[in-house]
């Protein structure tokens, strides 16, 4: 199957972004001794877990159509798969995550300052 110039931009875009967000990620990891490497690190750590789990469905995706194992074995389990839930469109539901993710990681700074103190 051929991919139109959105499709290929799109691509572009995402791996661009992945690249961007490992980096900053891995950066303020290494430099922790600063306050705004933790702020970044707090920031762009729930990014960097959506691309991370994106990237892996993906992957799981097109090995499984390539080694034609992609039918279900076990139907009766039920229908829930964390590749679905993660890629929905609802732009509600996306906005919740992200303020969920940003909830967390205040939560989590905020804890890390008393634990310092």
């Amino acid at each position: 199957m051929r991919q139109t110039k959105l499709q290929i931009i799109d691509s572009s875009l995402f791996l661009y972004g992945a690249i961007v967000t490992f980096i900053l990620t891995i950066t303020a990891f290494f430099n922790l001794k600063t306050q705004n490497s933790l702020i970044t690190l707090i920031l762009f750590l729930p990014v960097t877990i959506y691309f991370v789990i994106k990237i892996i469905s993906d992957l799981k995706k097109s090995l499984l159509k390539l080694l034609n194992i992609d039918q279900k074995k076990h139907p009766y389990f039920g229908q829930f798969s964390l590749s679905t839930f993660i890629s929905q469109s609802e732009p509600t539901f996306l906005i919740n995550l992200a303020l969920l993710s940003l909830a967390v990681a205040l939560i989590l700074f905020r804890i890390s300052i008393e634990i310092n103190q």
